[in-house]
């Protein structure tokens, strides 16, 4: 290869380095622009729009047409609300047990039951259960008497508790002096076969 044609190729080589080097620097500064440009539309995103009236809009499921409106509206006096009658007055709900005036649902079926008037919130039930594992933690003496107190303070029930009631679920091992406002027959038995008494007051 003569001298002239290894400069030719070098020449060439360099020429096609640069324009590589020139589309890179390109790319690069589109990209830092895109960012720029970025970053200035959020921050203007960002920024509180003014509400004008002429940017006012419709919520969305609302039609923008403003029907039966009077005459004035230009979209008819009577528009969509037909002439007279209920379903063109303002005031009439539109509420889901109505049934046209006729004998609704929830006076055709007839009254069952009743609502007391004791408050059932304040009631509490305690099974021999409950009282064994409280027993089998170490939580409750046995040889204290179990009151509604004692058992508020160890959370055991709710502490608006005004009545208590011992049922007979479970089995109970421990003797315990149990007072209580109401226990069942057999939770006293099961209470007196594992040496213990309950008093009902």
């Amino acid at each position: 290869m003569t001298e002239t044609k290894k400069v030719k190729t070098k020449v060439k080589t360099d020429a096609k380095t640069e324009v590589k080097k020139v589309k890179a620097d390109a790319k690069a500064e589109t990209k830092v622009k895109a960012a720029v440009n970025a970053k200035v539309k959020a921050k203007a995103d960002v920024k509180t729009k003014v509400i004008k009236l002429n940017s006012l809009k419709a919520r969305n499921g609302i039609d923008s047409k403003a029907l039966g409106r009077g005459i004035g509206s230009g979209k008819g006096k009577t528009s969509t609300f037909g002439h007279k009658g209920g379903k063109a007055r303002s005031g009439r709900g539109k509420v889901v047990w109505f049934e046209g005036g006729q004998m609704p649902l929830y006076r055709r079926l007839p009254k069952r039951g009743f609502n007391s008037m004791q408050d059932k919130s304040r009631i509490n039930i305690i099974n021999l259960c409950d009282l064994q594992k409280l027993c089998e933690a170490k939580v409750l003496d046995a040889k204290k008497e179990v009151t509604v107190d004692v058992l508020k303070g160890l959370g055991a029930i709710k502490s608006n508790t005004e009545s208590l009631r011992l049922l007979a679920k479970g089995e109970l091992k421990v003797a315990l002096q149990i007072s209580v406002n109401y226990a069942s027959d057999a939770a006293i038995r099961a209470v007196e076969a594992a040496g213990g008494k309950v008093q009902v007051v």
